[in-house]
């Protein structure tokens, strides 16, 4: 860790915290954009993922901590949370290559 403290815990949850609210929003217009008709369904998917996700996420930690030292379960956990960050990234560039936008369909 950079900063093992509660201010470096802090920092790292705004770092995160912020951009993902950000990140919803412009996923949940973007799906607007691509499927008018199916947006909500989209919507209702996402939340249904990120539920799901937030709900396995802590008994998965407590897996991998409980598998032998503690200081490498939980690194472990924190390198599983950053895969998943960038899992989420590469589908975002996959998504921004696949639907590209389109000059005479952008938001003004």
């Amino acid at each position: 860790m950079v900063w093992p403290s509660p201010a470096g815990f802090a920092l790292s949850s705004l770092c995160v915290g912020l951009p993902f609210t950000a990140i919803t929003f412009y996923g949940l217009q973007e799906a607007r954009r691509l499927w008018p008709a199916s947006a909500d369904s989209f919507a209702s998917l996402v939340t249904a993922a990120y539920g799901l996700c937030q709900i396995a996420g802590p008994p998965l930690v407590a897996w991998l901590i409980a598998q032998g030292d503690a200081g490498r379960g939980f690194a472990r956990g924190l390198a599983l949370a950053a895969a998943a960050l960038v899992a989420g990234a590469v589908m975002y560039g996959l998504s921004a290559w696949r639907w590209p936008l389109s000059p005479h369909r952008m938001v003004r």
